[in-house]
């Protein structure tokens, strides 16, 4: 699929509320430009660290698991795109603490694996 790039113009508070806005959903400024206008239609509206930890949070603590291994079938992204999601969810747990109830265990391969505390 081809991309076509369009340019916005914003003033410096609507970019920094547009950032804010973003970040308050724990997206890029482009997934949440997107999500303004296609909203659910988004193929991309489940890859976000918050619906991440919802899933998560539904396995039994003890649980160990991957991003790809949340989504089953639903995992679609590709390999760019799913280690820029699977920073994101690591920043999100870990750096910015928006959970204890998830902790990163480590590495296999490429692979993250976090556990449900």
């Amino acid at each position: 699929m081809s991309s076509i790039k369009y340019t916005l113009t914003l003033t410096e508070e609507e970019s920094k509320k547009v950032e804010r806005m973003a970040k308050d959903k724990a997206v890029s400024v482009q997934q949440y430009i997107k999500l303004c206008i296609f909203g659910n239609d988004y193929p991309e509206v489940i890859f976000t660290p918050p619906e991440a930890v919802r899933r998560a949070l539904l396995y039994p603590h003890g649980t160990t698991f991957s991003l790809p291994s949340l989504y089953g079938d639903a995992w679609t992204l590709k390999r760019g795109a799913a280690g820029v999601f699977g920073k994101r969810f690591y920043n999100y747990v870990d750096v910015e603490k928006a959970t204890d109830e998830i902790k990163f265990v480590g590495m296999k391969g490429n692979l993250a694996y976090y556990e449900r505390v």
